[in-house]
């Protein structure tokens, strides 16, 4: 009887110290789980503080002022999205709420589906990207209300959306910020120092399909060398919509900026296969309206760690 005693107290406390460290280690409702697999192409970013833009009588007016940038980790996809890709998600979406999302396109209908997408607005880009995120179990970051809830989920039109109705803590994927993506080009924690004038190297050649080298044409992703991070294309082939509004760089030191909370264009940054050397820079920056859409113009997209 003892015996049998004993055990039974050996097994009550085993399970009342199980069900304690349950109990301790709450998870994090801002904390993203589903981490991404190798498979997706998504890259892990660590952290960091950099000088973004570009020193004073070096590059266009609107690269400067120089400033101070700090960024928690981020997860960034190692090539602009494929068209291939691009259609997989399309051909989900149109069926599962997404009706007039773009089908995109590649520069030449001829083309493989390895080609970057293109003609797609920034519209496309963020439903495109709930749709993604949703094929794949993961919570979408876009919605068309500041209450993140599956009625409001960004699906169809043109909703204004602001950095309120963005779910920054959500796991799902999105267009990185203006900052985001030019540490990433810098090469993150890892760039030269000082950091390379392209992304990966101060020959573009090396890294980026030109007006030079490009015959005016896209070329499959990921043909040129990466940077630092392993990240390809990010000074050539074709430009890349970012999340922010357009707005002159300031003075002070920041902690994940957002850009501002209103505008009238998107940040676009990268060069392309139609750019020379001087808008292929890394420090380079474009904008133009959420309408706006070419044959030279698609996206990479980031993920909140």
């Amino acid at each position: 009887m003892k015996k049998y005693l004993l055990h039974f107290v050996i097994i009550f406390c085993l399970f009342a110290l199980s069900c304690k460290e349950t109990a301790t280690q709450p998870v994090n409702p801002q904390t993203p789980t589903n981490p991404p697999a190798a498979s997706t192409g998504m890259l892990s970013v660590s952290g960091g503080t950099f000088t973004m833009g570009s020193p004073t009588g070096i590059g266009f007016d609107g690269e400067h002022p120089q400033h101070s940038v700090t960024l928690s980790d981020f997860y960034i996809s190692n090539t602009e999205i494929r068209w291939g890709l691009w259609d997989t998600v399309y051909q989900w979406g149109i069926t599962n709420g997404y009706t007039d999302l773009s089908a995109g396109q590649k520069v030449n209908v001829n083309e493989d589906t390895q080609h970057p997408v293109t003609n797609v607005n920034w519209f496309d880009v963020i439903k495109w990207c709930n749709a993604r995120s949703q094929k794949e179990g993961l919570t979408p970051v876009y919605y068309t209300s500041t209450t993140f809830s599956e009625a409001h989920i960004f699906k169809i039109g043109t909703t204004n959306i602001e950095n309120t109705m963005v779910n920054w803590y959500a796991n799902g994927y999105r267009l990185p910020t203006e900052a985001e993506w030019e540490y990433a080009a810098q090469g993150g924690s890892k760039r030269h120092n000082p950091p390379h004038i392209y992304s990966g190297s101060d020959s573009l050649d090396d890294v980026a399909w030109y007006s030079k080298n490009s015959n005016n044409n896209s070329h499959p992703v990921g043909t040129k060398s990466a940077n630092e991070l392993g990240l390809y294309d990010m000074s050539g082939n074709v430009m890349e919509f970012c999340w922010d509004w357009e707005e002159r760089y300031g003075t002070s030191p920041q902690t994940n900026p957002q850009g501002a909370t209103k505008g009238s264009s998107r940040i676009i940054r990268d060069g392309s296969f139609r750019y020379g050397e001087s808008s292929c820079r890394i420090a380079s920056r474009y904008s133009n309206s959420t309408y706006f859409l070419l044959d030279n113009l698609g996206f990479r997209v980031s993920r909140t760690k």
